[in-house]
C-alpha cells in the first residue's frame, strides 16, 4: 500500500490525515507471480490502519475463503 497526497476538503478532513500528519488516500494493490495486477483499491482515507484496509478490500474476500 501507498499513501497518495491529496488536498482534503473541509468536510471530514481529519479522516484523511495519515500518521505522518498530511492528507492522503490509500492505494493498495496486489500483483501475482507474473507481475499482473490482481487487485487495486484506491479510495480509502489515509487515517485507516493497513489491517482495516485489507479487511475492507475484495482481496480479503478472495484469500479468506
Amino acid at each position: 500500500g501507498s499513501h497518495i497526497p491529496i488536498t482534503a476538503l473541509q468536510e471530514n478532513y481529519m479522516d484523511y490525515s495519515n500518521q505522518k500528519g498530511w492528507h492522503s488516500v490509500i492505494l493498495q494493490d496486489a500483483v501475482d507471480g507474473k507481475g499482473l495486477f490482481r487487485n487495486v483499491l484506491n479510495r480509502l482515507p489515509g487515517s485507516l490502519h493497513d489491517t482495516r484496509i485489507l479487511w475492507l478490500s475484495a482481496l480479503w474476500e478472495l484469500v479468506s475463503q
